[in-house]
């Protein structure tokens, strides 16, 4: 795959936030994610795009509750993820609108042939079936807890997150004057479900960095302990106007033939990326990828180094995501890694050494899901992920020399 081109400008500091929402992490401020909690439904990327073209916030996110509560199974001659037997009030509780805008969104998905009321014969196939789902290829799984959030309250789902955090932020807010609340809850969940769309977990630990990334920059190598001793700090994130472009396509006008966002449009990208974060959606995955992906199309994942999160795994021996610090650290306490966070009692900078068996590679901040689909692709992801970190936590631990 070839790499977006990424603009200059697109770039942004996002430390003021950032140090925040990180110490919502580190305080246990979103619950914890249980080990096989999600499970997931399919839908078509196509289609919630489609609909995204309304300008309704409510109408992309009713859609996704009846897709979620949509049969997995095929019946007669009805496939799979095409009878819903959700309603009105399913919109109601988990799109968190009102009883009469569920009623609209129902009217609009039917006008516009999203939906049509089931059929004798699709309530014969399945008696709870209300309606018949009509939408594009079905390309994408998506956890329930988008929707649903998690059991027993543990967790919002996504689209109470994106529901509630509908406000401009301050640091946008100039350039969002003529933008409705409404409009910012749209451009969010348009974002989230953008970024779904570029996960891969066993490509990239994460959303791919040619969408979006945080960025790493190493300051220092020196050989230690046997193996070499990198040094890094955080710098910005960086995204790519393409994928700014694909997530809010539907505010471009005929007339941006390039990828080229407006001043409004990186304004309402960015905000939009502010609510993925500081709400708990994403998290960073500081990664080791074999070469830079920004400027290499073949780089490959190699481990993650650090989880930059309180519940996933930077606190908890019994963290659901591995990394190789935090099986240095348990092994060995901090000889051969450390992390100083971004809040800190000594005011320093966040950064991180950590030592590695050579000097080729490249740093990158990879973007997680806190929710993710209990498919081939994440479990496949978490195998190689263990071995990949068991087997370079033995080789830098055996090369050093023995502590006296």
């Amino acid at each position: 795959m070839r790499p977006r081109e990424e603009g200059h400008d697109d770039r942004v500091e996002t430390s003021s936030y950032y140090t925040h929402s990180r110490a919502r992490f580190e305080s246990g401020g979103w619950g914890p994610i249980k080990k096989g909690s999600m499970s997931y439904f399919r839908t078509s990327y196509a289609t919630l795009q489609e609909l995204a073209k309304t300008g309704r916030y409510e109408d992309v996110a009713g859609f996704l509750v009846l897709a979620r509560h949509a049969s997995g199974w095929a019946h007669g001659q009805f496939a799979p993820y095409t009878l819903s037997g959700a309603g009105i009030n399913s919109i109601h509780e988990k799109a968190g609108v009102s009883e009469e805008v569920a009623r609209g969104v129902i009217e609009r998905l039917k006008e516009m042939g999203a939906i049509r009321v089931a059929s004798v014969e699709a309530k014969t196939a399945l008696r709870i079936a209300r309606w018949e789902i009509n939408q594009g290829a079905l390309d994408r799984d998506l956890p329930d807890a988008l929707v649903d959030g998690l059991e027993n309250g543990t967790a919002d789902s996504a689209l109470h997150r994106v529901r509630k955090r509908r406000q401009a932020a301050s640091a946008y807010a100039s350039e969002l004057t003529g933008v409705s609340d409404k409009e910012l809850a749209l451009d969010a969940l348009m974002v989230l479900l953008g970024l779904y769309r570029n996960t891969k977990m066993c490509s990239y630990g994460g959303v791919s960095p040619l969408c979006i990334r945080r960025v790493w920059e190493v300051q220092s190598q020196t050989s230690k302990l046997g193996g070499i001793r990198w040094g890094a700090e955080p710098k910005t994130d960086s995204t790519y106007c393409s994928f700014m472009r694909e997530c809010l396509g539907y505010t471009y006008t005929q007339k941006q033939k390039t990828d080229e966002p407006s001043k409004e449009q990186k304004a309402r990208f960015w905000n939009a990326w502010k609510t993925m974060v500081e709400t708990g959606l994403f998290y960073e995955a500081v990664s080791l990828y074999d070469a830079d992906p920004a400027s290499n199309d073949q780089a490959q994942l190699v481990a993650t180094l650090r989880v930059n999160d309180f519940h996933a795994g930077a606190a908890q021996k019994a963290a659901t995501d591995p990394s190789l610090l935090r099986t240095l650290e348990l092994d060995s306490g901090s000889r051969f890694a450390y992390y100083t966070p971004a809040s800190n009692d000594r005011g320093e900078p966040e950064a991180m050494w950590v030592i590695l068996p050579e000097k080729r590679g490249a740093l990158v901040g990879v973007w997680r899901p806190r929710f993710r689909a209990s498919n081939k692709d994440t479990g496949a992801w978490l195998d190689q992920e263990n071995e990949a970190i068991a087997q370079m936590a033995t080789r830098i631990e055996s090369a050093a020399p023995s502590e006296a």
